[in-house]
């Protein structure tokens, strides 16, 4: 199903849209361009592959997106930069494999969930920096290699887990790590090549 122009456009008006398990295989770019007071958009359940750069153009107002369930592999640079008020950001049960570089520079997220996903690492620069207002981030069951990539986000959580709720990062590979927590794990078993200071280095980065 392709969701058209016409098919909005008598719901300029509306705080609340509900578009799930409609098997939506696209979102044109400025589809919501009208929809300027929504604050609550659910696009879960269908068959999106891609959200594309300005999807969700004219979403001035959006609070909660709900994008789980879908078969999403590829999230395109400028999906979400403007959504200038958007506070949970629902993702769980795609294929994400990988977030482009400053996805949320201008988000001002308290709630994310990946869980689900095929995230192998998360990096400080250009998204851990990026989320400075986080107050829960779901992580569950993702494809964590547990290597010297993986640090930046031991070192982050370990400075941010008092005023957020950051689920367990369960490590995938290396298979001497496998099923470790990474919480748990010592830096040098992550990546015996780095020093402390190294460490200390890449949080600030």
């Amino acid at each position: 199903m392709e969701l058209l122009q016409e098919d909005i456009e008598g719901l300029k008006n509306a705080v609340s849209l509900n578009l799930g398990a409609n098997s939506l295989q696209q979102l044109e770019p400025g589809i919501f361009s009208a929809l300027n007071f929504l604050k609550k958009l659910h696009i879960n359940r269908n068959s999106l592959a891609t959200l594309k750069e300005n999807t969700f153009e004219g979403l001035v107002s959006l609070e909660y997106l709900q994008a789980d369930t879908n078969f999403i592999q590829v999230i395109e640079p400028g999906a979400f930069s403007k959504l200038i008020r958007l506070k949970v950001l629902i993702l769980n049960d795609n294929f994400i494999s990988v977030l482009p570089s400053n996805v949320f520079r201008f988000v001002p997220l308290t709630h994310l969930d990946l869980r689900g996903n095929q995230l192998q690492s998360l990096p400080y620069v250009g998204f851990l920096e990026h989320i400075g207002r986080i107050m829960e981030l779901l992580l569950e069951d993702n494809d964590w290699v547990c290597d010297c990539q993986i640090l930046p986000l031991k070192i982050w959580m370990e400075n941010t887990h008092a005023q957020a709720a950051i689920s367990e990062v369960v490590c995938s590979s290396p298979p001497y790590l496998k099923g470790t927590i990474l919480s748990k794990a010592k830096k040098d078993d992550l990546c015996p090549s780095h020093s402390e200071a190294d460490l200390d280095e890449t949080s600030r980065d």
